[in-house]
């Protein structure tokens, strides 16, 4: 029941937070729009699928390999085979470390020293397991 619970809890703060960044994205896109840039349509912001957060959050909290392609399964939909591409995710997931710490270097470049951390900290929970095996 706890465990249920928890995951429950924490399937719901993760489609919050996905709407934040979709609202986020069409602030942007309005933004861009007064001042005479391309605006952000509805199809845009509606582009950002917020599918895979579940699976990358279960990956970086610890949860084990095939736990995580369930998840990612059921974020991408099946492939021809009838289960999620174990290299799709791990691509998914390489690329993400690689974003993490570009921002992180970035955020450090400009002084931010508190956000930098948080990024470096974010690439390190997700640097383990299978997808990152030499």
């Amino acid at each position: 029941y706890e465990v249920v619970t928890r995951t429950a809890r924490a399937v719901a703060e993760l489609a919050q937070r996905c709407r934040v960044a979709e609202n986020t994205t069409g602030l942007v896109g309005d933004g861009a729009a007064a001042i005479g840039g391309a605006a952000a349509s509805t199809a845009y912001v509606q582009s950002f699928g917020c599918g895979l957060m579940e699976a990358v959050h279960a990956w970086a909290s610890g949860s084990d390999f095939g736990e995580v392609m369930r998840l990612f399964g059921l974020a991408t939909g099946p492939s021809s085979k009838g289960v999620a591409q174990e290299g799709s995710f791990v691509r998914c997931i390489r690329r993400l470390d690689d974003l993490l710490r570009q921002l992180g270097e970035a955020l450090e470049a400009v002084g931010n020293s508190d956000l930098s951390s948080t990024m470096f900290e974010a690439s390190a929970k997700v640097q383990r397991g299978i997808a990152f095996a030499p």
